[in-house]
């Protein structure tokens, strides 16, 4: 394209038009010569500048730098590449020892502003030498207001990019990275602010990290594909928003602290949404929160992963994890919500070590958070031979701290299918939760709601410290034909233990205008125990029990009955020690089988209180039998008494 038909072009901000050519060209401003290129295109570009704003066009060909092009103080500066046959490279000879000469192709120091970077080809050149350097400069290091479009960034053993706390205000638009390069990060930096990162492509030959920013603000990054086995880390960065971006290959998106740079005082990542993304090869969404024990650290949370897409990720497919047992920094507000995620854990193993503890790989994991909702997820395995453990996991199995563990979590409305070995759990939990509630996981094959206790730990516990009566701990609704609260107990512990400590409350209370409670046992063992035993109610031996069981009716008439008994069998209504109710309505001391209404099976019986008749006429009826210290009185009919004396011998 000639110098005419560029110059038709430009906008107003960029009416100097300034062409330099390669080594060799004609027709130029100015001419490189193939040695230090870097020259004629510093010049180039300080006259624009120097006239207020313009564009300096690179025809296509190879410019050699042997240093870098200072972009300091400059502005309204375009620098344009030729439809990517503008190649800038590095020579061999500036590499010095394990280092490349100078730190990237293009540079700033903040102090410029409206600079424009567009078709420009960024050779490294690293895989070309017998033995690179370990640490090779990169291409771009923008300041503030950059746009940099259409650009590729290829073969850095360093940065392609870089964005340091120098940049502000900058977009990178519609670039390619590619490799292979020495597996460094392909866009790094730290402490940029309000950046725009959109429609770039990393290539599959990448090696590194897609993107590893420390310490920004205010990032958008969107709509890009990124290839290979790069991730995206925001690492103690704040406002950050990921969204509909593609992950083709193994490599995800996740947020954390500085941690791994060893600062004096840790920074959490803060306000971090991950919404409308696809991982389609092993990648998946993660979230860490670092306070190590004597260092002091920001408070993380506000993480919004929303609307996410996850085939078959590695492990989990949305892990959320707190490695503090301070509790404070852990910060509150996670929604994980809308999110798909199709036969996680492609590594088909049982579980993984987090860095912090055991997780079982499960669609979703929360390991240490407060104020977390997980609502309308989808969570499938339909593999022929299931490998994800769990749909949906709050808390891991075991922890390196007991203590990092979720609270005030709510899980509604979540669809989970498809389990390993079998298991139908939606929610796993290690430790108690201040406050937690399942509602409705949709069409979940079996157990709702699982949890799984750790040694010597309390699986689930509920504290009510609500002093109205209408207040539940625990509060099951059941409009169904189904079960409201099963307890399977197959060990030697107990299914259901009640322990009430307080001295006017009630341990169980059963109220409805139907059937309140019903217990079925089909084995042969023991379907609702009670006791006072020191062993059960964790007191000790002096102390003087209450009742066992209370029953305290306040109605009145036939139809109010404090304990009625119904048996279809013919088994015993009630069974006490030696006692038995029998199905005929009978009642056996000491005998299971009973030959009359009261069968005793005892050698006496004894009535405690005397009673003498005042005549025979006496108020009685009949078979009523008392006696006194002269006769034994028999009610033979109504009113009418009889009596027999007796005597010492």
């Amino acid at each position: 394209m000639s110098k005419s038909d560029w110059t038709t072009f430009n906008s107003k901000s960029f009416r100097t038009f300034y062409v330099v050519g390669p080594s060799g060209s004609t027709g130029n401003d100015l001419t490189c010569d193939g040695v230090a290129d870097n020259v004629e295109i510093q010049a180039a570009i300080n006259t624009v500048d120097a006239a207020g704003g313009g564009t300096v066009f690179l025809r296509a060909g190879n410019y050699n730098l042997r240093t870098h092009i200072n972009l300091n103080g400059k502005n309204r500066v375009r620098i344009l590449g030729d439809n990517l046959g503008t190649v800038f490279r590095i020579l061999q000879a500036d590499y010095t020892g394990n280092n490349w000469g100078f730190s990237f192709m293009l540079q700033s120091d903040g102090t410029d502003g409206d600079i424009i970077v567009d078709g420009i080809y960024f050779q490294g050149g690293y895989s070309a030498y017998t033995s690179p350097p370990s640490n090779v400069g990169g291409g771009v290091a923008p300041g503030r207001r950059w746009l940099v479009q259409n650009c590729v960034f290829d073969d850095f053993g360093h940065f392609g990019f870089w964005l340091g706390t120098t940049c502000s205000d900058t977009k990178v638009i519609g670039n390619r990275f590619k490799g292979p390069g020495s597996g460094a990060d392909k866009i790094g930096g730290g402490g940029a602010d309000n950046v725009e990162i959109a429609y770039n492509i990393w290539e599959t030959s990448c090696g590194g990290n897609a993107f590893d920013n420390t310490g920004g603000t205010r990032f958008d990054i969107h709509h890009n594909i990124i290839k290979g086995n790069n991730n995206i880390y925001f690492e103690a960065m704040q406002h950050i928003d990921a969204h509909h971006n593609i992950h083709e290959d193994y490599g995800g998106i996740s947020a954390l602290s500085d941690a791994g740079y060893n600062p004096a005082s840790i920074t959490n990542s803060l306000d971090i949404s991950i919404s409308h993304n696809r991982f389609l090869g092993g990648g998946s969404v993660g979230y860490k929160v670092d306070a190590p024990a004597g260092k002091s650290a920001t408070i993380g949370g506000q993480v919004r992963i929303i609307g996410n897409y996850v085939e078959t990720p590695t492990y989990s497919g949305v892990l959320i994890q707190a490695d503090s047992t301070d509790q404070t920094r852990w910060g509150n507000g996670y929604i994980i919500a809308n999110n798909v995620i199709h036969n996680a854990n492609s590594t088909n193993t049982t579980s993984y070590n987090t860095g912090l503890g055991i997780c079982n790989p499960s669609g979703i994991n929360v390991m240490g958070a407060f104020d977390v909702v997980v609502v309308g997820n989808t969570c499938v395995d339909d593999r022929v031979t299931p490998q994800q453990r769990y749909g949906i996991q709050i808390g891991q199995t075991y922890s390196v701290n007991a203590t990092n563990q979720p609270n005030h979590v709510k899980v509604i409305g979540n669809h989970v299918r498809g389990y390993v070995s079998g298991k139908t759990n939606l929610v796993s939990s290690a430790y108690t939760n201040d406050y937690f509630e399942i509602t409705d996981a949709i069409n979940a094959p079996s157990g709702t709601f699982s949890v799984a206790n750790g040694a010597n730990v309390d699986a689930v516990t509920i504290t009510q410290n609500d002093t109205t009566n209408n207040k539940k701990g625990l509060q099951v609704t059941n409009t169904g034909s189904g079960t409201g609260i099963s307890v399977n107990q197959s060990g030697n512990g107990f299914g259901l233990a009640l322990n009430n400590a307080g001295s006017t409350s009630v341990g169980v209370l059963l109220t409805g205008n139907n059937m309140t409670a019903f217990l079925h046992n089909p084995g042969a063992n023991t379907g609702l125990g009670f006791s006072a035993y020191t062993f059960y109610r964790n007191d000790v031996a002096a102390v003087t029990k209450g009742p066992v069981m209370s029953i305290i009716q306040g109605g009145s008439g036939d139809d109010k009955h404090t304990l009625e008994l119904q048996q279809s069998g013919t088994g015993d209504y009630l069974k006490a020690n030696n006692t038995r109710i029998k199905s005929d309505g009978s009642i056996g001391i000491g005998t299971a089988t009973t030959t009359g209404a009261l069968d005793v099976n005892d050698n006496r019986i004894r009535v405690r209180t005397a009673k003498t008749p005042s005549s025979a006429t006496d108020t009685g009826n009949q078979g009523d039998i008392c006696w006194d210290a002269n006769f034994v009185y028999i009610c033979t009919a109504t009113n009418t008494w009889k009596r027999v004396a007796i005597g010492s011998w």
